[in-house]
């Protein structure tokens, strides 16, 4: 009986341990994520395929270009939240905390 005490002591460890860094997450991006030139291009690659463009990105004098140098899972996810409704923003939110789990 005291391995089973001990095994619920650590995964109640744990759990506290993670819930703790899920809302350190949450309350350090209150004001969103930092925005980079990558960040940039993800959530506008988002918003064209939410558009249902397809992976484009918009050019900065105009037109489109097809996204080449980026990954486009995080975009795609991105776009799946816009899809639903939800604001781009809060959706990198979302993502950035659940992958940092």
């Amino acid at each position: 009986m005291p391995n089973v005490i001990w095994s619920r002591t650590y995964v109640l460890i744990l759990l506290l341990l993670c819930g703790f860094a899920v809302g350190s997450l949450v309350w350090s991006t209150t004001q969103g994520a930092g925005l980079s030139h990558d960040s940039a291009v993800y959530i506008d690659t988002a918003r064209h395929l939410a558009r249902g463009h397809g992976w484009m990105t918009s050019l900065p004098r105009g037109g489109l270009q097809p996204l080449v140098r980026f990954p486009p899972l995080y975009p795609s996810l991105i776009a799946a939240g816009i899809m639903l409704g939800a604001n781009p923003f809060i959706t990198v939110r979302v993502l950035g905390t659940l992958f940092s789990v």
